[in-house]
């Protein structure tokens, strides 16, 4: 039994005409994939109309939550009937713009924060106090976080309640396949371990070139941008 629930309005199964759920986890932190609810309602209080972007969409199965949605678009099919499409938080950090800059020690947490706005989330202990050193660019709020967690060795998901959890990953096993479920002709290749790892740290210093970064009348509010780091900025 499936429900919505959207400014304190509850839409019960018999007002649900359709719906799809897309739910997914990568287990690498260089790919977040963003979670999507799409469905058709009926809504003859027309709670829909003149929606705001990014309000929580609740999704209930069975009595239980399963998920917090923000809604992105609304679209009027019928005289009360509704298509509706929401994403999970990473997907509002893909359209969110971070404008990045050199960071000489500030801690993990105080650096996703800026990353994250308004979108909650909580970090693990062990990654919270991490310093980080290096450049950011001017870029979406998902692509920074993304290099972040890179930097951390921290993975990402997305908890019922729409908050965006960091962590680690679960080194457990989480079932055991045996061979009656394997198919003729299946392979389990044997990989080589890893030896060594090299990691290249990348310094930025004062150079002897110098370089026009804006040439004109800024206004106040204006932003300005460029490319690589420069110094002392």
């Amino acid at each position: 039994m499936n429900q919505l629930v959207y400014n304190g309005k509850t839409f019960y199964q018999k007002d649900i005409f359709s719906g799809n759920v897309h739910i997914a986890m990568s287990l690498r932190s260089s790919s977040l994939e963003v979670n999507t609810l799409s469905a058709e309602a009926r809504d003859p209080d027309g709670v829909f109309i003149g929606f705001a972007r990014n309000t929580p969409l609740k999704w209930i199965y069975n009595g239980a939550q399963r998920g917090i949605f923000y809604l992105q678009e609304v679209e009027r099919v019928g005289p009360n009937r509704y298509s509706l499409y929401a994403t999970s938080a990473i997907g509002i950090l893909t359209e969110g713009q971070h404008y990045g800059g050199i960071y000489t020690g500030q801690t993990a947490q105080e650096v996703i924060a800026s990353i994250c706005g308004t979108v909650p989330f909580s970090i693990q202990n062990k990654y919270a106090d991490v310093k980080l050193y290096g450049w950011l660019p001017v870029a979406t709020q998902r692509d920074n976080l993304v290099q972040v967690l890179i930097a951390i060795g921290a993975w990402i998901k997305t908890d019922l309640d729409g908050v965006l959890r960091i962590e680690s990953l679960w080194d457990g096993i989480s079932g055991n396949i045996n061979e009656d479920y394997m198919l003729v002709g299946a392979k389990a290749p044997e990989t080589a371990k890893i030896t060594q790892v090299v990691v290249t740290e990348h310094q930025y210093v004062e150079g002897g070139e110098e370089t026009k970064l804006f040439e004109g009348t800024a206004q106040q509010g204006d932003i300005i941008t460029f490319n690589s780091p420069m110094y002392e900025l």
